[in-house]
């Protein structure tokens, strides 16, 4: 199994996934948490969340994301992922296919520019 690296975030594991977070103080612009999303072992997924809190959905980020995760992965399978953590008032939020262990490199500058997009749109 492949252990995500990433240059520019901080990387916290937890059980069958690990959280992808801004080095970036979101917090203080507003944002719940720097967690911009969730790559998921062993499926390669990678989950953008960010985009469902309360404040993503105000600024209607999970659409902004979309077109930033195919504007950089074209060729990506986009679907939505819905919350399982038993919230059901969370909307879905984009997932989208990644071979971490080929380009990892590729990652970290979308994560960056997801980062970017986040403090313009605040």
């Amino acid at each position: 199994m492949y252990k995500i690296e990433l240059q520019n975030f901080h990387i916290k594991e937890n059980k069958g996934w690990d959280a992808i977070e801004s080095l970036a103080e979101l917090t203080k612009l507003g944002y719940p948490s720097n967690r911009l999303g969730k790559y998921v072992r062993g499926s390669n997924e990678i989950q953008v969340t960010i985009g469902s809190t309360k404040v993503g959905q105000s600024l209607g980020l999970n659409e902004k994301i979309k077109k930033l995760v195919l504007s950089e992965f074209p060729l990506t399978d986009l679907s939505s992922t819905k919350t399982t953590n038993g919230a059901i008032d969370k909307p879905e939020y984009p997932t989208f296919l990644f071979l971490l262990e080929y380009k990892s490199h590729k990652l970290n500058a979308f994560m960056l520019k997801l980062e970017k997009l986040l403090i313009d749109t605040i």
